[in-house]
C-alpha cells in the first residue's frame, strides 16, 4: 500500500495489534476485490453479459444473413474422410450455417481457455503477493486518530504509514475480518476473534468518521 510515509498524530484513539498469519489467502483475495472494485471499470453496453458471448452471436448472425443473402450462390462446407474409408464415404459433412457453429463454437471454447489460463496466472500473481507481504507474516500496529489511520509493519522491513479519513472508502465485514477499504491503496484487515480488539467501539469510530 504505497503512501507517503508520515509521522502519526498523538492524539491515539485505539491502538490494535494484529498479529501476523491472522489473513488467510482467501481472505486476502477477498481484500484484494475491494482494490479491484476501486479501479475505474470500461462502460458495457449489455451490462453482465460476457463480450465474448455477444462476439459469437454476431459473427454467427452475420454470416447466417450473408448467406441468405446471396441465395445459396455460395456456401461454407467442412467435411472430412479417412483414406481407408469406404470410398465416396465422409466421416461428416457440413454445410452453411453448420459450418459457421463450428467455428463459432471453436471461438467461444478458445476464449474460455484463455480466461481460465488467465484467472489461474492471476491467482500466481496474487500468492506470490501475500506470501511477499511481511504484515501478512508478521503482522502490524494499527493506529487510529481524529486524523486518520496510521499502521506500523513488522518485520525486516518495518515501515510506518497514515492516510487520512478521505482517503477510506468503507469497512466492510466478510467471516471473521473487518476490512478497511482503502481505495486504490489496497485494505486493512482487523480479525474480529483477535484479543483485546473492542470491535463494536472500533467500527463506530471508524465509520463516524468516514
Amino acid at each position: 500500500m504505497d503512501n507517503k510515509q508520515l509521522t502519526l498524530p498523538e492524539d491515539v484513539s485505539f491502538t490494535l495489534n494484529i498479529p501476523g498469519h491472522s489473513l488467510s489467502f482467501a481472505q486476502y483475495l477477498w481484500g484484494a476485490r475491494l482494490l479491484r472494485l476501486s479501479l475505474p471499470e470500461r462502460r458495457r453496453r449489455f451490462g453482465g453479459m460476457p463480450v465474448f458471448l455477444i462476439s459469437a452471436f454476431a459473427i454467427w448472425l452475420i454470416f447466417a444473413l450473408l448467406i441468405s443473402a446471396i441465395d445459396g450462390h455460395y456456401q461454407f462446407r467442412l467435411s472430412a474422410w479417412a483414406l481407408n474409408h469406404e470410398a465416396g464415404g465422409y466421416l461428416f459433412r457440413l454445410r452453411n450455417t453448420e459450418v459457421i457453429s463450428v467455428f463459432v463454437g471453436c471461438y467461444t471454447a478458445g476464449v474460455l481457455i484463455t480466461r481460465l489460463f488467465f484467472n489461474r496466472q492471476q491467482r500466481r500473481w496474487c500468492r506470490s503477493l501475500y506470501d511477499a507481504n511481511e504484515a501478512i507474516r508478521y503482522g502490524y500496529c494499527l493506529q487510529l486518530t481524529e486524523q486518520g489511520a496510521g499502521w506500523t509493519a513488522c518485520g525486516r522491513q518495518s515501515f510506518r504509514v497514515f492516510v487520512t479519513w478521505d482517503k477510506v472508502k468503507a469497512v466492510k465485514s466478510k467471516g471473521n475480518i473487518d476490512y478497511l477499504d482503502l481505495g486504490t491503496l489496497g485494505f486493512l484487515w482487523l480479525p474480529a476473534d483477535m484479543a483485546d480488539y473492542p470491535r463494536p467501539q472500533v467500527l463506530a469510530f471508524i465509520e463516524q468518521h468516514l
